[in-house]
Formats: structure tokens, sequence, C-alpha cells
């Protein structure tokens, strides 16, 4: 691994190579923010066989009517991923690693609309991580994020915690930093980052738990920060 100093950012970028199940992905991985160093915004570097293969994968589901996402998300990637590596502070690392994978495959359902796609794990450096799609957006309760009304916000946050209560719970706090606003072609949705803490509960616990409840509490939230934005 090297790094390189870019003269408009103040984060270094780093260049990385690793293999992913039957591809050798080089890339260009930068911090997506101090606080967070263990997560990167890969941009990924096309190789020569790369839209070879690609060609090759794409011709249409096969005989098990698997697709070329589904069966080779290795080429199936877009250029832009997030790669979040396991944390090497705390006692409990591996298991919050281990417990977030879980969640990405236990709310499959739910990729690309509430969470964002989960492609898989690679080792890279000698340290587990995860590929997971960039969804881009802005966390709703900073200035960036916290431009919709809170007749607009509130359909849109009860979609995704009630999608998120429908497999468990990812904590018991609602914690307004994982969750972000997300615009594509024109349409807005919100969708909850970071699944450390997930919890797989019992049918008649799920049926107990309250979409309704975890959005009014953060609608709450939201109430207070666009006062604040107001008062500026």
């Amino acid at each position: 691994m090297s790094f390189l100093y870019s003269p408009s950012s103040p984060r270094p970028t780093q260049c990385l190579e690793f293999q992913f199940r039957s591809r050798t992905i080089k890339a260009i991985g930068t911090p997506l923010a101090d606080r967070h160093s263990n997560i990167l915004r890969l941009q990924i570097l096309p190789a020569a066989t790369d839209k070879i293969m690609q060609s090759r994968l794409s011709a249409g589901p096969d005989e098990n009517g698997c697709t070329l996402p589904t069966a080779f998300p290795e080429w199936s990637l877009p250029e832009t991923v997030i790669l979040k590596f396991e944390d090497d502070e705390g006692s409990r690392c591996a298991e919050r690693f281990d417990s977030e994978v879980y969640a990405y495959h236990m709310q499959r359902p739910i990729q690309g609309d509430a969470i964002p796609i989960f492609y898989g794990t690679v080792i890279c450096n000698n340290r587990r991580a995860m590929i997971i799609q960039d969804v881009g957006g802005s966390n709703i309760l900073d200035p960036q994020g916290a431009i919709l009304s809170k007749e607009e916000l509130l359909p849109l946050l009860y979609h995704t915690m009630k999608a998120l209560n429908q497999y468990g719970r990812v904590s018991e706090y609602v914690r307004p930093c994982r969750f972000l606003l997300v615009t594509e072609s024109g349409k807005d949705r919100i969708v909850r980052v970071d699944l450390e803490g997930w919890e797989l509960h019992s049918p008649e616990t799920i049926a107990e738990s309250d979409p309704v409840m975890d959005t009014w509490e953060f609608m709450d939230m939201y109430d207070q920060q666009l006062q604040t934005l107001e008062s500026i």
C-alpha cells in the first residue's frame, strides 16, 4: 500500500490492491472522515480484463436463474464503493464486524432501499473488510441533509424504520448520525448505514417493536435541528 497526497484534499489517499473472489481489484481509497479512519471510499481502477469478463458474464441468467450481480458480485461492482475495515480498537472488534456482516445477510430484501447493498467481504492489507454500496447522501441532521420539511421527511423516515423493524432491530437507540438523505433521479429516500449492533429478534419481539415510536423519536431530533439552523 502506498499513499498519495492531493492538494485539493487534506486526507491522504491510499493505493490498494486486493482479491475479491475471482477478481483482482486495484483502487484509490479516501477516508470518509477523520473519525472514521477504517472506512474508505474506493475509486476502482479499471483493468483491461474487466470489460472482457463483464461482457462474458452479462449474457443473462443461467439455467438456475442466477444473474451476474448475484452469482458474480465482484464483476458487477460500480466504479465507486465503500470499503469498511474491521476496527482494530476495542475488545469486541471481531464480534462487531461479524454482527454487521450477519445483519446485511439477514436484511438482504431491503438492500438498495433502506440499507446499502452488501457485496461481500475481503482481506485487504491483512485485515478483514466489507465492500458496501456507496449511497452518497448527507446526514439528515447536518445542514446539507436537513433540507426537507417535517412533512416531507416523515413518510420517508417511517418507510425506513418499518423496513428495519421487519428484520430485527439495529439498535435500541436511534442514532441520527447513521441515517442519510439520499437523492437519486430526483427521488429522496432515507438510508440507514453502519449496521453494527444489529440484533436478531424473535417474531414476537418484532411484532411488539414500534417503528412509529422510532420515527417520532427521530422527528423530535430533526425538529430541534431545524430550529437550530433557522436561528443561525
